[in-house]
């Protein structure tokens, strides 16, 4: 009888956890649907309350947003801005948390309460002097531009040394990875090169990318790398590799592995949940982005993101709700197709945070 009634109290618990996670979800979902259904309205259904479901689905306020609203530009800019910041991130934040949990120096504990400290601060506070920083106010515009050929060549070098170390690993091949590295880079300059030859366009690109002459305003870089080094990702990436036991790195030592051989061939294939984890976070984060762009992006010809241009598109099309709407579901969309690819390993990265 006793047992009854636990099974009974254990079920009546389930039903109301179910219950309030599916009110939850069902609050959640609902501005998302609604936003649907306005994208394929007319504007009168959209302007009428009682309107719920539209007679026919236009498809035609999707090709309004893309092709008048210039989504189709904003897209390219987001997809630069979004690809190399995230790839920067998880290269840089990865061996920044790799550091603080694995690596003894000198002011360990007091480097990682400054970075914790910095996780307090409000992003506002830090627009100003970012901002006075990449206009070339204190450090010189020659500076910069040789600290950001010099960030952009040790994370390609980086990137292509963990891919190779990775794929040597999973296959139990024998492979020159650093020369490999090296033949990679070369060859992947030398294609940024003829295509900048045989392309003008995107040659002009690519120098005032990679050394603009005055400022580093009206580039894509500006948008990129104030978020590389993120204190959060880094914060995350220390707890994950914390948990690793130390007998791995004693076992690699052994072997004659230093600290870069034992991160790529042994933590970095222990962690793909973390990587996941973080590479989802950065995206976001970057895709959403729309205070810095907007700072940013002053000239004549802006490479605004996305979120910048749904602005541009509500004021354009300042009483054509399906448009916006339309707009703002492809604006949210990759977003959701992102997560949904990784929720498995956020999920699984999420349950071994704090698990030793």
């Amino acid at each position: 009888m006793e047992n009854t009634d636990d099974n009974n109290r254990f079920e009546a618990g389930d039903l109301l956890r179910y219950a309030i996670l599916g009110l939850a979800g069902f609050l959640s979902l609902v501005p998302f649907v609604y936003m649907l259904l306005l994208s394929g309205m007319n504007q009168y259904e959209a302007i009428n309350a009682s309107t719920w479901l539209p007679k026919t689905f236009l498809f035609e306020n999707y090709v309004t947003a893309w092709a008048y609203g210039k989504f189709w530009l904003y897209a390219i800019n987001t997809i630069v801005v979004t690809l190399f910041s995230t790839l920067g991130q998880i290269v840089f934040c990865a061996l920044a948390g790799y550091a603080f949990a694995a690596i003894p120096f000198k002011g360990k504990r007091f480097a990682f309460l400054l970075l914790l400290i910095t996780l307090m601060v409000p992003e506002a506070v830090l627009i100003t002097p970012t901002f006075t920083v990449i206009k070339g106010q204190i450090f010189g515009i020659a500076v910069l531009n040789l600290l950001t050929l010099t960030l952009i060549a040790s994370a390609a070098t980086l990137l292509f040394y963990a891919v190779l170390s990775v794929y040597a690993t999973l296959t139990s091949r024998q492979i020159p990875v650093w020369p490999l590295t090296f033949a990679g880079l070369i060859v992947f300059i030398g294609l940024l090169l003829l295509a900048g030859v045989v392309n003008r366009d995107f040659g002009s690109v690519l120098s005032e990318e990679l050394w603009p002459p005055k400022t580093l305003l009206n580039t894509y870089q500006v948008m990129i790398l104030p978020i590389i080094g993120n204190a959060y990702s880094i914060f995350l990436f220390r707890q994950f590799f914390i948990q690793l036991p130390d007998e791995l790195w004693q076992a690699a030592k052994l072997d004659g592995a230093n600290h870069l051989q034992y991160f790529v061939r042994v933590v970095v294939p222990l962690s793909i949940p973390a990587f996941s984890t973080i590479g989802v976070l950065a995206f976001i984060w970057s895709w959403n982005s729309y205070a810095w762009p907007i700072l940013t992006q002053t000239g004549v010809d802006p490479k605004f993101t996305l979120s910048v241009g749904l602005r541009e598109l509500s004021d354009d099309y300042i009483g054509h709700i399906p448009a916006q709407m339309a707009g703002a579901l492809i604006v949210v969309l990759p977003v959701l197709v992102a997560y949904s690819l990784a929720v498995r390993q956020f999920t699984q990265s999420l349950a071994r945070v704090g698990i030793k």
